[in-house]
């Protein structure tokens, strides 16, 4: 059986914080066989790699893609949208970690829901937690009234299916990649469930 998450990884000279990045993952109370890590070595020039491998080679769930050359995030997790074998893709970067119960959390919310996305942001609160292709326009009038919402993809927990489907992919460049991948996914979905909290701590190192 597919796991139910995979959680992609770019990774370049990340070497000072991507330990933290898995750990938080690995440290997750959760079966091993319900998820799996996959890391994109972006052509990193520091011991990013040693970190990785370290990890893989004690944890079957860690995979690792190197790429030849540098050709920045978007690229990246592409390849590993394409590489993923889970239900749901779940998108980290190298100096972000989860909270605690993150994936058993989500599982419960998931289970027995056929939804494209869950959105999961520090949004007001609001009474309606799911919207179908009926009402998305009413999803649409309450995102417009949120002073919180987020157009970065590690606020997304996308159904791998409905990726593929529409091909929706990153575009190849490297600033606002996030603003225009979340784009083309709000304008595909058919059925979006909502979840007020995140799920995960970003740190922004520009350097990495």
């Amino acid at each position: 059986m597919p796991p139910l998450f995979s959680l992609i990884i770019p990774v370049y000279n990340s070497e000072k914080n991507i330990t933290k990045c898995i750990q938080s993952v690995l440290n997750q109370n959760f079966s091993k066989e319900k998820y799996e890590i996959i890391i994109i070595n972006d052509a990193s020039r520091d011991n990013t790699i040693k970190v990785c491998r370290r990890y893989k080679k004690k944890n079957k769930i860690v995979k690792i893609l190197n790429n030849k050359k540098n050709f920045g995030v978007s690229y990246s997790r592409n390849l590993g949208i394409k590489f993923a074998i889970g239900k749901y893709i779940i998108f980290l970067d190298s100096d972000d970690v989860i909270k605690n119960k993150t994936l058993s959390t989500l599982e419960n919310l998931l289970t027995n829901q056929k939804i494209d996305l869950l959105l999961t942001s520090d949004l007001v609160d609001t009474k309606k937690q799911t919207f179908n292709t009926k009402e998305i326009n009413n999803f649409f009038k309450y995102l417009n009234n949120s002073l919180n919402f987020k157009a970065h993809c590690w606020y997304y927990i996308l159904n791998r299916n409905f990726l593929k489907k529409n091909n929706i992919y990153f575009k190849k460049i490297r600033i606002f990649e996030d603003q225009v991948f979340t784009a083309k996914i709000l304008c595909s979905i058919k059925k979006i469930k909502l979840h007020k909290n995140s799920f995960h701590h970003h740190n922004g190192n520009l350097n990495s």
